[in-house]
């Protein structure tokens, strides 16, 4: 979790800290009715004490991790191409549905989860209004996350395959939401921010998305694994446009803090406000971005840097999750590599990384060299101010921390099974 490699598993004993002040917190202490829907993967921990209710989140509907994380890691065993009957069984518990803090469903039927959530933030906005309270949904949408898996609505609908049929089971949702924001007339008064985490699972292929002209995917420090669109969208408040300036999803805590007039954490963030270059009053006070590999530690500190249209990768590394691609520097067989000089790319020319702008000498030109020294040393005092905090994921697991809806039950752990009512 977050500085550390790999992800939580449901028999993590870790998972975020309590100490952590969450955006969810900030925004609760403002007054605001908070909710989150969807996946958490950020820890379950003994009696569930990592779960969103825990982190500041009035109210939470979902699955605390990916859906992948059952006893059933095949696609065929998803709905809607075939009901999973336990022939691909992982020794894992049936992925649980939660309410909250209680099992709603064990396992859900995942062609009607996009709806379930939608009914849950429709109830949640309402009763916001009735309360006469502003509301903080955060929508974690299991879509386009491998496995994919669609309503009835939506499959073979696309034309796309799978990977189309989720996606535009996505599309429908956000409009679900819009419309529902819509009805309560709060259109003008709510802010709503769509981005993604990651880039595309190329290892999946068509099951897994496609980073177009971006290199590499999902686990590299390439611009196919980085690069996420987001869309800002507050009628009244932000004028329709495009930006190309520097953003991050690090930056949404103190920007909605100063929406918001919250204050921040006592903590060094590492997140700038970007309420100007929303509102259209000025431009992006973050100048360069920082990539950590997938698994980082403190001997290589970040793999590469980005100030204002240069960015420098100091090491490269393959990854499983870009297998697949035509790139073999995207695949998990290529190691760890240093680069001296390290490769320095124009992405304002060339978003795909494929002319490095050190590798001729004789072409090399002044701008490129200053720029590369201003990299390295952004690189330097970014890796020297670093602490590296207690890991989560070294905490280890215990089996008995899979969340069963039936406790005590036998045979473990395909007994922990609980009707879904609404399938």
């Amino acid at each position: 979790m977050g500085m550390y490699p790999g992800v939580l598993e449901p028999r993590s004993r870790g998972g975020l800290p309590l100490q952590e002040v969450t955006l969810a917190e900030v925004l609760a202490a403002r007054g605001y009715l908070t909710g989150m829907a969807g996946k958490w993967h950020l820890g379950v921990g003994p009696e569930g004490v990592f779960l969103p209710p825990h982190q500041g989140f009035h109210r939470f509907l979902g699955i605390p991790y990916s859906h992948d994380q059952g006893p059933c890691q095949n696609l065929t065993c998803f709905p809607p191409t075939t009901p999973c009957d336990g022939s691909c069984d992982q020794g894992l518990v049936p992925i649980p549905l939660l309410a909250n803090l209680s099992v709603e469903v064990q396992p859900p039927w995942l062609p009607g989860l996009e709806a379930r959530y939608i009914a849950f933030a429709r109830d949640l906005m309402a009763d916001a209004q009735r309360q006469g309270r502003p509301f903080f949904l955060y929508y974690a949408s299991h879509h386009t996350h491998y496995p994919q898996f669609s309503g009835h609505s939506f499959a073979e609908r696309s034309g796309r395959g799978p990977f189309g049929d989720s996606l535009m089971e996505l599309d429908a949702a956000v409009g679900a939401l819009m419309m529902a924001i819509g009805d309560l007339g709060l259109l003008e008064e709510t802010l709503v921010i769509f981005t993604s985490d990651n880039g595309p699972e190329t290892m999946r292929m068509t099951r897994g998305g496609c980073s177009g002209l971006l290199r590499c995917g999902k686990g590299t420090t390439f611009e196919g694994g980085v690069r996420e669109p987001a869309v800002a969208f507050w009628p009244g408040h932000i004028a329709p446009g495009v930006t190309h300036e520097l953003a991050s999803s690090l930056d949404l805590l103190p920007t909605l803090a100063a929406l918001t007039g919250a204050p921040l954490p006592n903590v060094t963030l590492d997140g700038f406000d970007l309420s100007s270059l929303l509102l259209g009053t000025g431009k992006s006070p973050r100048q360069s971005l920082f990539f950590y590999p997938a698994y980082p530690d403190e001997v290589h500190g970040v793999f590469a840097v980005r100030s204002g249209k240069y960015k420098a990768h100091f090491f490269t590394q393959g990854s499983t999750h870009s297998d697949t691609t035509a790139d073999p520097a995207c695949h998990a067989a290529s190691p760890l590599t240093a680069h001296e000089p390290p490769l320095l790319y124009d992405l304002s020319e060339d978003p795909g990384e494929n002319y490095n702008l050190l590798e001729v000498v004789a072409e090399v030109t002044p701008e490129a060299l200053q720029a590369m020294k201003k990299l390295q040393l952004l690189k330097g005092q970014f890796d020297a101010a670093m602490t590296f905090g207690p890991s989560q994921i070294a905490r280890g697991e215990d089996p008995t921390l899979q969340i069963c809806c039936q406790p005590g039950c036998t045979p473990y752990p395909t007994c922990c099974h609980c009707p879904d009512t609404q399938a």
